[in-house]
């Protein structure tokens, strides 16, 4: 009886030493876990910031392509105002040509007239 209990006693012991290693290992488990929990709060944390930041750029990207459209729109513009002032340059050109003909043409009829009446005069 005294063996039994003596293998009992060491069972018993050994048990203990078990129990505590694994309290030990369960507790080390927990704080790994708690670890991998906070490591992955902080991974979510940069998630979040850097679909704001993908947000923040889509924004941006957005107000980009709007001002070229409105600068493609506005050099659109300027170009057609060329085109307009082209033309009217080239009609300005034509007048004062057609213009300065015409003075040209007057002035030889007054001449003319003038020649006119001296002779007008002298009869």
């Amino acid at each position: 009886f005294a063996v039994v209990a003596d293998e009992v006693r060491t069972l018993a012991s050994n048990s203990a030493n078990a129990a505590a290693e694994i309290t030990s290992l369960v507790a080390e488990a927990v704080r790994c876990a708690q670890d991998g929990v906070e490591v992955a709060e902080k991974a979510n944390d940069g998630m979040d910031e850097i679909a704001g930041s993908v947000a923040e750029t889509q924004d941006m990207l957005n107000k980009i392509s709007a001002s070229m459209d409105t600068q493609s729109s506005t050099i659109k513009n300027i170009s057609s105002s060329m085109e307009e002032l082209q033309t009217i340059g080239k009609e300005s050109a034509d007048a004062a040509r057609q213009i300065a003909d015409n003075v040209s043409y007057l002035s030889e009829s007054s001449q003319q007239s003038r020649e006119y009446m001296e002779r007008f005069k002298l009869a």
